[in-house]
């Protein structure tokens, strides 16, 4: 198995809420997003881009499977990375603005406006992360199909009991783009909380073994025949009386 060079894997920016605390991107032939234009009033962020030693073809371009012995070649030159997915938010001006005839302007049946209110927009350069790969299997003679997780895929390498050895982020980021448009940014700062499992020690663990085995399945086992006992000895007492 070899490595093929047109599904990067982008790196995502760790200062902003959508791509906090999330695993790297799948991509399947990105593309890259120029920023043009300086309005005061837009701000943009760079939420996903490639590493800085990626390569960008100029579209239409030959691939092929010599493309994998040319390693060396596609990265021996330093960037700032490409970036792949930019967050605008701000006022934006409309497509049509000073293209419409007058006629449509000043009629009473359309109100035009040349700039949006405050907003959001996520431009995304690859419409892959979101999409499920599609596996097609028999069951009972019908081609049924079966739909793969986002942060897997069908070439992903495998650990001895199943599981994929390497996880994507596409979900995480789906959803805290979602929420983010949206103005709900509490999803968001669930979805990244971590747990932090501290490791016990094992010097401890091995000493005192036989004595925490007494006290967690021993010490139950005690406290419920020593009730039960007083609960039969209050009973008796009671009841003589």
């Amino acid at each position: 198995m070899h490595e093929w060079y047109f599904y990067p894997l982008l790196k995502p920016e760790r200062d902003h809420p959508i791509t906090q605390s999330i695993d790297p991107i799948k991509t399947e032939y990105a593309n890259t997003i120029d920023l043009v234009g300086n309005d005061p009033e837009q701000r943009k962020s760079i939420l996903l881009k490639s590493s800085e030693r990626s390569t960008a073809y100029k579209s239409p371009a030959r691939i092929n499977k010599g493309v994998i012995d040319l390693k060396d070649k596609l990265f021996n030159q330093k960037t700032n990375g490409k970036p792949v997915a930019v967050l605008l938010e701000g006022q934006f001006n409309s497509v049509f603005k000073d293209r419409l005839p007058p006629e449509f302007m000043n009629s009473p049946d359309y109100v035009f406006k040349d700039r949006s209110v405050k907003s959001r927009m996520l431009i995304v350069a690859d419409g892959d992360i979101p999409v499920n790969e599609v596996d097609y299997q028999e069951v009972n003679g019908q081609t049924v199909p079966r739909y793969r997780k986002l942060h897997s895929d069908k070439y992903n390498i495998r650990n001895p009991d199943g599981s994929p050895r390497f996880i994507y982020g596409n979900k995480e980021f789906v959803l805290n783009a979602v929420d983010y448009l949206m103005g709900d940014t509490s999803l968001i700062d669930i979805r990244q909380r971590t747990v932090m499992i501290r490791r016990l020690n094992e010097d401890r663990v091995i000493s005192e073994r036989k004595y925490w085995q007494m006290v967690n399945v021993g010490l139950p086992i005690l406290l419920i025949i020593a009730f039960g006992i007083g609960q039969n000895y209050y009973r008796r007492r009671k009841y003589t009386r």
